[in-house]
């Protein structure tokens, strides 16, 4: 899995979307998006609770994020594109609007740490919309291009991808 990069290589998405059911929260983009915007939001909750304010914002600030963004979170863990793309918009929202309160290079870090994850889990669904749920479940007796690594069932001939032979 790539860390910093907005690039999801073709054998990583197709693995993400034929496991899309199997993998665990910390595997799968739309699970780490949401484990880390939420750790992120909680570990605020926690430290301006016990300390008080953290750079002007009180533990009510956090509090109310935490509820704005919480249905953003939920529904990313589901797979909903439209969810994906509103925590995008909110985190980057609120990164910039913390970083004018309080300037600091921070939220800049977690923008780049963060962001990258909810960019590939709107990919992987956005994938996923795009095919049948036949085309991304896995093949028991599945036969792959040579050429570019496209999955088939074992009697195909030719790649319906870039028109390779199967063999």
């Amino acid at each position: 899995m790539s860390f910093f990069s907005l690039s999801i290589n073709e054998k990583e998405l197709q693995e993400q979307v034929d496991n899309y059911d199997s993998l665990k929260p910390y595997q799968s983009y739309r699970g780490i998006s949401a484990i880390a915007v939420s750790a992120l939001i909680l570990l605020g909750l926690v430290v301006s609770y016990a300390f008080g304010d953290i750079d002007g914002f009180a533990f009510e600030d956090f509090l109310y994020g935490f509820i704005i963004f919480l249905p953003f979170l939920i529904f990313t863990y589901l797979g909903h594109r439209w969810a994906i793309a509103g925590l995008g918009v909110l985190f980057i929202f609120d990164r910039v609007v913390t970083l004018m309160i309080a300037p600091s290079i921070m939220p800049i870090i977690w923008m780049i740490i963060i962001l990258p994850y909810i960019w590939k889990a709107w990919k992987v669904e956005s994938i996923r919309k795009s095919t049948t749920p036949s085309q991304h479940a896995p093949l028991d007796n599945a036969a792959y291009c040579s050429q570019c690594g496209e999955m088939h069932s074992s009697d195909a001939k030719f790649c319906r991808k870039c028109g390779e032979g199967i063999k």
